[in-house]
């Protein structure tokens, strides 16, 4: 579990986005956090491919809902990319459409 404190929008690091569950607080009123670039998660993983995927559990511990936005790179397909307060969380699958030196990509699916 990574936990993640700040009452400011944080950039979220591939390591703490590729361990697969983020336990987030101290959200503000209207924050939006942001994962990392495609190029960053390409590079964290090791023999990564086109169709490579992984989850991501992001819990939301704090008081106040927090909003998730895609790096560079990547793509957020989500009926909903806020994270309700108290307890509200959401499961996101990444899959990498692009492996290529800068032009790595990824697709993020909100699956609850």
């Amino acid at each position: 579990v990574n936990s993640i404190s700040s009452t400011t929008g944080v950039t979220i690091t591939t390591g703490q986005t590729i361990s697969s569950y983020i336990a987030r607080t101290g959200v503000n009123a209207g924050q939006t956090d942001t994962l990392p670039t495609a190029a960053l998660l390409v590079a964290a993983i090791t023999n990564c491919v086109i169709g490579t995927s992984f989850d991501l559990v992001y819990l939301n511990t704090s008081s106040n809902s927090v909003t998730l936005a895609a790096g560079s790179g990547g793509t957020l397909y989500a009926s909903s990319t806020t994270i309700a307060a108290t307890n509200g969380y959401a499961v996101f699958k990444f899959v990498f459409r692009n492996v290529t030196s800068s032009t790595e990509a990824y697709d993020v699916l909100r699956t609850v």
